[in-house]
């Protein structure tokens, strides 16, 4: 996947199927969509996401930047969707003063060549979010593209959102969670060397830091799946501060894998949360906490059985 960054003019050499958003979390609602621009590529288009870096909400104020999937994250799965242009579109304030219809002649048309735009009927672009879906089907004919506008996705009697999405993680209802996204709510990072302290009372695990805009679930010991280098393993995921060592208040995503010895700092993994088993604990010392990890683990081992 090429990604487009940091540019307010560039030109693609191929025709292409586009779809425009912000795509936090890539729900099933926004799969849907993009679904469609990758099956036009059997008609010999290229699929373009085109979305703005920061968001326009968090350009306005709106929203605090805060997001179900990073900026790199967002990048990882797009990629492995198979999208072939990524646009992260400088918002600034020259560019939030674009015109609905000079986003559509200059952008669309003349820069991206596109022939199918993919989106659903609450569409908003352009200056002050004046463009939607019936000036986009205005432009048909002038600019040769065709709209396809799909239906939002429904779920328990109401409609897809990354909104509400994080209401129902900040609840604690991981299992609504993975139904909406199609896959289990999750962090990808590089694997970090920590304090060792796991494997020292022979426990070892991976570590990853997430980015200061993720969000993340309740601090605690979850069920969880780990993938690297295209390998599942079942694991257990530690959310949070590690009160009984950690001594600099750094939350830490800690994962001891089942059935695994391997080298793998500075390897990409994918630690996927199942379901929540505890809060986080502060225990009276090592012992206790060995008891407890080991609980854990063995807990785990059960888990799905």
């Amino acid at each position: 996947m090429q990604i487009i960054k940091d540019k307010t003019e560039f030109k693609l050499n191929e025709e292409t199927a586009v779809v425009i958003g912000k795509f936090d979390g890539l729900h099933k609602g926004h799969q849907i969509l993009l679904e469609e621009i990758l099956k036009a590529k059997n008609f010999g288009l290229k699929s373009v996401v085109f979305t703005f870096e920061p968001s326009v909400s968090v350009f306005l104020g709106l929203e605090d930047g805060m997001a179900l999937t990073t900026k790199s994250e967002k990048r990882s799965l797009l990629s492995k969707m198979g999208v072939d242009y990524l646009i992260e579109f400088p918002a600034v304030a020259e560019t939030m003063a674009i015109s609905a219809e000079d986003f559509i002649t200059t952008y669309l048309r003349d820069y991206l060549h596109a022939r199918i735009i993919v989106c659903t009927e609450d569409l908003s672009f352009g200056y002050k979010g004046l463009g939607n879906l019936d000036l986009m089907k205005k432009y048909e004919g002038i600019c040769g593209f065709k709209v396809k506008q799909l239906e939002k996705l429904w779920y328990k009697d109401e409609v897809i959102s990354s909104s509400r999405i994080r209401k129902t993680l900040s609840d604690g209802n991981l299992g609504q969670v993975g139904d909406m996204l199609g896959r289990p709510y999750s962090f990808i990072g590089k694997i970090m060397h920590g304090a060792h302290l796991g494997t020292s009372i022979g426990f070892p695990t991976i570590n990853l830091i997430p980015e200061d805009n993720k969000i993340l679930p309740e601090k605690g010991v979850y069920y969880s799946e780990t993938q690297i280098h295209g390998d599942t393993y079942r694991s257990i995921t530690n959310i949070g501060y590690k009160p009984t060592v950690n001594k600099e208040n750094q939350i830490t995503i800690e994962t001891y894998i089942y059935d695994f010895d391997e080298d793998v700092y500075g390897e990409e993994a994918l630690v996927s949360i199942k379901a929540f088993k505890r809060p986080e604990m502060k225990f009276n010392g090592i012992e206790e906490l060995k008891a407890a990890l080991l609980k854990d683990i063995e807990d785990g081992k059960m888990f799905g059985k």
